[in-house]
This record gives structure tokens, sequence and C-alpha cells, in this order.
């Protein structure tokens, strides 16, 4: 038979199949998640709904699960094995907590495999999650600055979604003084009063109120929580000071000090410091407003010895509140 003559670009062609077959037959690890997605469905918010998964390596080598990835911390993830061999297949169980979610989601998982097709292995668990109830305005608030001696009321409606409930006797998870009530409202919902009692000084706080639910059974209590600030503030200006060494050894600091709150004005005889040995702080001219000063902070050679080891802190005190602020003094760099 006569020969058949191939054009280069006929063998080129060839040859890049060829390598694309031997490729797909390479040996290697393949994953496979069956089924993909599962759906709960409709279901009470406070039910715990599982998922099972199959992980099937129908490659010719070890299958290796690397990590698994969550994108909700309302999931629980376990693998039953991490290594699945050839022709074979592990369990993964995704489990939804209870009351973790409201309304329809949809959650994915990755699993990180060393699959080199499918480096990241998808699986999503959705639903749509029942709430016994919703609460007005928003559980977490947070109420800004109260002056000192100002009593503050917040009101909440928590009304039924499907079905009625009934509340217990609020509860509070704080030192600070508060009261609470319930009263029924209109359409099966309760109307939550909450009164925070004049703080007596300056300061943070947060308040937790927890409201047992006594029927239905089985849902967790109704949580509201409450943030804020009382009274004055002190601010600095940076919070973190770095102190640059000067020739001789000693270093040099400059920061800002502003009082926030109900305060008029800040004085430099309504401030009382605390500072480590070696350090000295004076106040610079030039205020920037009546409710802000300039400071300079100085350290001996000794205190920048010290500083060199450790952080520092000053500690400022407003006098006529008791508001305190420390601020951190580090070593710069440059």
């Amino acid at each position: 038979m006569p020969g058949i003559a191939l054009s280069r670009e006929a063998i080129v062609a060839c040859v890049a199949l060829i390598a694309m077959a031997f490729a797909a037959n390479a040996d290697g690890p393949k994953a496979i998640a069956t089924p993909e997605k599962a759906d709960f469905g409709s279901y009470q918010a406070n039910e715990l709904k599982q998922a099972d998964f199959k992980i099937e390596n129908h490659g010719d080598s070890e299958l290796k699960i690397l990590k698994v990835n969550k994108t909700c911390g309302c999931a629980e993830v376990s693998v039953q094995n991490m290594s699945v061999a050839p022709g074979a297949s592990t369990e993964v169980k995704v489990e939804i907590l209870p009351e973790s979610l409201s309304g329809s989601f949809a959650k994915n998982i990755f699993l990180e495999t060393n699959d080199p097709s499918n480096k990241l292995l998808q699986i999503q668990v959705a639903g749509n999650a029942a709430p016994l109830y919703e609460i007005r305005p928003q559980p977490l608030q947070n109420i800004g600055r109260l002056k000192l001696g100002e009593r503050k009321i917040l009101a909440f409606r928590i009304s039924p979604v499907a079905s009625k409930f009934e509340l217990g006797v609020p509860e509070f998870d704080s030192a600070f003084s508060a009261t609470a009530k319930t009263q029924p409202g209109p359409g099966g919902s309760s109307d939550l009063e909450i009164a925070i009692e004049p703080p007596s000084k300056s300061g943070d706080f947060r308040l937790k109120v927890r409201i047992p639910i006594v029927q239905p059974k089985g849902w967790k209590p109704v949580e509201v929580l409450i943030a804020g600030k009382a009274g004055i503030e002190l601010a600095a200006i940076p919070s973190r000071l770095k102190v640059a060494q000067q020739a001789g050894g000693a270093g040099t600091a400059d920061f800002s000090l502003r009082i926030l709150g109900e305060a008029d004005a800040l004085a430099e005889n309504s401030l009382a410091f605390e500072l480590p040995d070696g350090v000295a702080c004076q106040a610079l001219p030039g205020k920037p407003s009546s409710r802000e000063m300039l400071f300079e902070l100085k350290l001996d050679g000794r205190a920048m010895r010290k500083l060199q080891e450790a952080e520092m802190k000053v500690s400022v005190a407003h006098k006529p509140s008791g508001a305190t602020i420390a601020i951190a003094l580090c070593r710069s760099s440059q």
C-alpha cells in the first residue's frame, strides 16, 4: 500500500489528542459528592436539621480531604474519614443548629481536597427556618451616650409569626440597674418595656434581657442586648504613643486629650495623671477647642531603656466625673 503523508499540522493535532487521552486516564484522585445539595424545606427554626453527603473517590489514587470550610456558624460539619481509597467513599454530616437561622437560607460548605480538578468540592444545605416570633425594633441596640442621672426607656414589640406564645418573667444578665415588664399587645403580640435606671458613674455599659418562652416548649428565651455609654469619656489621640528617642537618650511624644459627653470644657486642673518613673507630662500651649488639650510626654534615659524591654502605660483621670483612660507607650522604630 502506498504511504499516507501527514501534514505537520495533522501530526501536531494527533500528538495533542494522545496527550489529552493520557492525561484523562492519568493516576489521581477524583472527588464526587452525592448529593451536591440537601433541601430541608420549611421547618420550625428550633429543630435540629441534619443532612448526610457521600464523598466518593472515582480516581485511582488516595483522595484526601485536607480542610473543611464553613460559611456560617449556624452549621456543624463532621467527616467520617479524611482519607478515601480508590473506589471507596466517606460520609459527611452537616447539622444546622436550632434557632441559628431565620427565614430562607442556602449555606455552602467547601471541602479542600487533593483532587487536582476539584480542589474545592462544594456541598450545600438549604431550607426555610420558620421563627416563633419577630421583634421590633431589632433586639441589638446601641443607645449612644446617657447623661449621668438620666433614665432611659426602650419599647419593643414581640409578635407571633405562626403560632401564639406565652412569655415568662424577664431576667437580667448585667450588674447595670434596669427593670423590664411585658404586657399584651395587638394580635397576640407582647409589648416589652425596658427602663435603664440613671447611671451613677461614667463608662461603657452592656445590658442583656432574657425572657423565657413558657409556651410552646423547646424554644430559647427572647434576648435583647443593649449597649451604650454613660456620662463623660476621655479620648486620647493617638491612644498608643510611639516615643521617639532624642539626642542624649531621652524621648518625647505628643498627644491630644478630648473630653466627650456632657462636660462643658476640659481644664488641666481637672485631670490627674499617673505616670511611670522617669516620665513627665506637661500641657502644650494652644488648645484646639474648649474640650481638647495638647500634651507632651518626656521620658528620661532610664525610662527609655525600660521602654525598650516592654510597653508602659500612662493613666489619666477626669476628677469631677471619675472617667479614666490608659495610654500605651511604645518605642518608635525610627
